[in-house]
């Protein structure tokens, strides 16, 4: 069975990916710039409750920081919208 929380995540790279597999065209600059425009209006909406919330309680917030990314650049990661917010 697909985890429903990984195909949330990869659904920008495979909506991009299959905009640039199209044919060059006017078609694939609108379905660019609609994508575009999503990721934009998906990114504003998730940053601003995570700045907004920045003075709550990790357990009080809509989106919690998580604690399964790692990496080495450190500081607090938020995943929300398929997105990753540091």
């Amino acid at each position: 069975s697909v985890d429903p929380e990984w195909v949330h995540k990869t659904k920008w790279n495979r909506s991009y990916q299959a905009v640039q597999d199209m044919p060059e065209s006017a078609e694939r600059w609108a379905q660019l710039a609609a994508l575009a425009h999503d990721f934009v209006a998906t990114a504003t909406h998730y940053a601003s409750i995570i700045v907004m919330e920045s003075h709550l309680a990790p357990h009080l917030r809509t989106i919690p920081p998580s604690d399964r990314l790692g990496g080495t650049a450190g500081g607090v990661k938020f995943e929300a919208g398929g997105l990753v917010f540091k």
